[in-house]
């Protein structure tokens, strides 16, 4: 498994494996399958294009395929800027329990594109247990 920094050339990968989500888990995303459904390419691809102030990371099994993503912004309020979010993880279920998630987290928890965040949060509709079990496992990202 490899962690990188997606580009707009993994939009396809990306959507595919954010529908598996929006549709295995629907109460994890505030978004919903039907609103991303219909998502054009492009948007898409600037939506995960390296940004300032925000990045998107995908996990990489063996043959290369996207088995999970995180997104990390920085709050655009001036009031909230010191604080960067974590939103959209998500593992395929099949290499759940291998550490993806953990591994995901703390590639999030180390962006450099956060100079001045002390603290991350992840989004608080974790699913069922599964997103809690992966923060404390990582120590809580407060």
């Amino acid at each position: 498994m490899f962690i990188r920094q997606l580009t707009s050339g993994d939009a396809a990968d990306f959507m595919e494996l954010r529908l598996a989500g929006l549709s295995e888990c629907p109460t994890a995303f505030a978004s919903s399958y039907d609103e991303e459904c219909g998502a054009a390419i492009d948007e898409v691809s600037s939506r995960i294009a390296p940004g300032c102030g925000s990045a998107v990371f995908g996990a990489f099994g063996d043959s290369s395929v996207l088995i999970g993503t995180i997104g990390v912004r920085r709050e655009h309020r001036r009031k909230m800027r010191h604080k960067g979010v974590i939103w959209g993880m998500y593992v395929r279920p099949e290499y759940r329990g291998a550490g993806v998630g953990r591994v995901l987290l703390r590639r999030a928890e180390c962006v450099n594109l956060f100079p001045t965040v002390p603290a991350f949060f992840p989004n608080e509709s974790l699913d069922g247990g599964i997103g809690i079990r992966v923060d404390a496992s990582v120590g809580g990202l407060q």
